[in-house]
């Protein structure tokens, strides 16, 4: 069936006085034929197209990039969230983690899980590990991908709903269903629990990240779109409201799309999105020295190194092996005030475990990052 683009245009105020223009496209007899809680959306860069999960019946429904609308698949019984990998897609199901070849679009298998209940969001890191949250058992799990050996990683949480894997920093992202919604993180270096940010805002739903490493977080309690710098050291930013039970977002990078299934309505709503960094959305700079995690982590060949600096500095960044030995020198400059970015390619070196350090006048700290090949 084609689908009907019905255009709706829309200022969105937000809290620093700018715009955003929110193109929504509906259709009536799309949505009745096609949703029925509409609960997760993703984007298949092979064939062009969104995937849409549904909660009420467990159909999968895709839109082509020209706006084509049919059936995925309509065998399973209850879908929510949905991560792609390697052109197979992982959907969390009531019957465990059920995977699709997006070449063939073909059932591979269904994995259950021994201590799930009802699985909710997934997510996927660069290291061969899905992350799965159950709300019923306030669980968070890890899957190896290879193997399909699961582990429970988080329990206790109450309510653990949208999940997210935030490279820059090598940890997984989770928000609850609850009020006064807290986002926590688990760090993939030690597998610790922590809350990032402690929130007003009440039954947080899914979680997703553009490509300036911005968070975007959806609110079941006043039906809205917030908006996060990846360190959440600046208020929430509105991005968009009067959606009917934002379920799991989904940010397509590719087209600075923000999809937003409306899991009451039976609608999903498209936002453009301006790509902008977290700085200059404020017009912010740095209050304190900072060195980020490198992301990817583990990586091959090559990795990014975030830094922010609050005044003018001598920066120095320096590649160290496990003993000591200096490998490579980064930065070796003055530099004004601002949040950096630095590639690089560690192709000559092998596999191991490296620390890069920043140095300044009044700063210094160092960071450890694994090759992997």
């Amino acid at each position: 069936m084609r689908y009907l683009f019905k255009r709706f245009i829309k200022a969105i105020t937000t809290s620093m006085s700018l715009y955003i223009i929110t193109i929504t496209f509906i259709t009536s007899s799309a949505n009745a034929q096609f949703f029925n809680g509409p609960e997760s959306v993703t984007y298949d860069t092979l064939n062009g197209r969104y995937l849409i999960s549904n909660v009420g019946n467990g159909d999968i429904v895709q839109i082509s990039d020209a706006g084509d609308t049919t059936f995925f698949d309509r065998t399973l019984a209850r879908t929510l969230g949905m991560v792609i990998v390697d052109n197979i897609l992982y959907i969390a199901d009531i019957s465990g983690v059920v995977t699709f070849d997006l070449t063939t679009d073909q059932k591979i298998a269904t994995i259950p899980i021994s201590e799930m209940i009802e699985l909710n969001d997934i997510t996927a890191d660069t290291s061969g590990y899905l992350y799965i949250t159950d709300s019923s058992a306030g669980k968070v799990f890890r899957m190896k991908i290879s193997d399909h050996s699961c582990i429970t990683i988080a329990s206790g949480i109450n309510i653990p709903n949208g999940i997210l894997f935030d490279a820059r920093n090598n940890r997984v992202l989770f928000c609850q269903f609850i009020v006064n919604a807290p986002i926590k993180q688990i760090d993939l270096d030690d597998l610790s629990v922590s809350t990032v940010l402690t929130t007003s805002f009440s039954f947080f739903d899914g979680l997703t990240i553009d490509s300036g490493g911005n968070i975007y977080v959806s609110c079941w309690g006043n039906n809205a779109i917030y908006r996060y710098d990846n360190e959440f050291s600046l208020p929430a930013e509105l991005i968009s409201s009067g959606h009917n039970g934002p379920a799991d977002i989904f940010y397509n990078q590719l087209d600075n799309i923000l999809a937003i299934p409306n899991y009451y309505s039976n609608l999903v709503d498209f936002i453009p999105i301006t790509p902008i960094g977290v700085d200059e959305l404020y017009g912010w700079m740095p209050q304190t020295f900072s060195l980020s995690q490198n992301y990817p982590n583990p990586f091959n060949p090559a990795t990014t190194i975030k830094y922010q600096i609050p005044e003018l500095s001598f920066v120095t960044i320096k590649v160290y092996d496990v003993i000591g030995n200096e490998i490579e020198t980064l930065v070796n400059e003055e530099k004004p005030e601002g949040t950096y970015e630095i590639t690089w390619n560690a192709e000559r070196l092998s596999s191991g475990v490296y620390f890069y350090q920043l140095s300044t006048e009044k700063f210094a700290d160092a960071k450890k990052m694994i090759i992997l090949k």
